[in-house]
């Protein structure tokens, strides 16, 4: 560009000419390697949650095998992992952000080598085109590669979640269905304990009377009122446990089947 046999005042002339295509070419350039480093920047941020991520998903068959499942520790896993996709996916989105800087400003690079050639036919330009090329073989090429390959390394990550949350699902579900059986049974239990009380007020009194008789004009002694209670309550609290434990069968075996 600036053969060293020509005098000061030819070379006054060919900055002249050149200056208002060389700042923004080396613009160009400098956006390059910039974009190029803060790729690598990403890059190395997204190696590290994949490994993060590997840890999560290489954990969740000994937190499926473990008996009880302990769903607060499901929870706290499905919050990390939430909290990682996003930071992850954010940084993928800069990475492809930097793939498109690095794609817009090579092109520019290039096209503004081509008319700088045209401005001096005879002039070499080669170690300038060269720097295009480079950036499109190697920059461009590396930061596309590296979006590809790490874009993947989320599919583990959506499979971990889908997993706790549909694990977390389940259980919830078993506890629900499992309190509404418990609560079943104890309103069978009670309801029938009840109606076995009302029934069994005068039989009991009738049974108390037989063992513990009052003689005529006597008044009923205070015993025989405190037996009469617990003859009542023991009978109908056994007939409830018997309902509920009847009911409890026949729901596990419909459960079952």
């Amino acid at each position: 560009m600036f053969p060293y046999d020509k005098t000061d005042a030819e070379l006054k002339d060919i900055i002249g000419r050149l200056y208002l295509d060389l700042i923004p070419l080396f613009h160009y350039r400098n956006k390059i390697l910039w974009s190029y480093e803060q790729s690598r920047q990403l890059k190395r941020t997204l190696k590290d949650f994949s490994r993060v991520i590997q840890k999560l998903v290489d954990s969740l068959p000994k937190r499926l095998h473990a008996s009880p499942l302990n769903l607060d520790e499901l929870q706290q896993d499905l919050a990390h992992a939430l909290s990682i996709s996003h930071y992850y996916e954010t940084s993928l989105g800069y990475l492809q952000e930097q793939a498109s800087n690095l794609e817009i400003n090579t092109q520019n690079y290039i096209k503004r080598v081509d008319a700088i050639a045209q401005l001096d036919p005879n002039g070499d330009l080669t170690f300038l085109e060269r720097f295009g090329e480079f950036a499109t073989e190697k920059y461009l090429s590396h930061v596309q590669t590296d979006y590809q390959a790490l874009s993947a390394g989320l599919k583990p990550l959506e499979n971990f979640i889908k997993t706790i949350v549909g694990i977390i699902e389940i259980e919830k579900t078993k506890n629900e269905r499992t309190l509404n059986q418990t609560v079943a049974i104890a309103s069978v239990g009670i309801s029938t304990a009840s109606l076995a009380a009302s029934a069994l007020t005068e039989q009991a009194e009738g049974i108390v009377k037989s063992i513990l008789p009052v003689p005529t004009n006597q008044p009923t002694p205070a015993l025989n009122h405190w037996v009469n209670f617990s003859l009542t309550f023991g009978l109908s609290v056994l007939i409830g446990i018997v309902s509920a434990v009847i009911t409890w069968r026949i729901l596990d075996i419909g459960r079952t089947r």
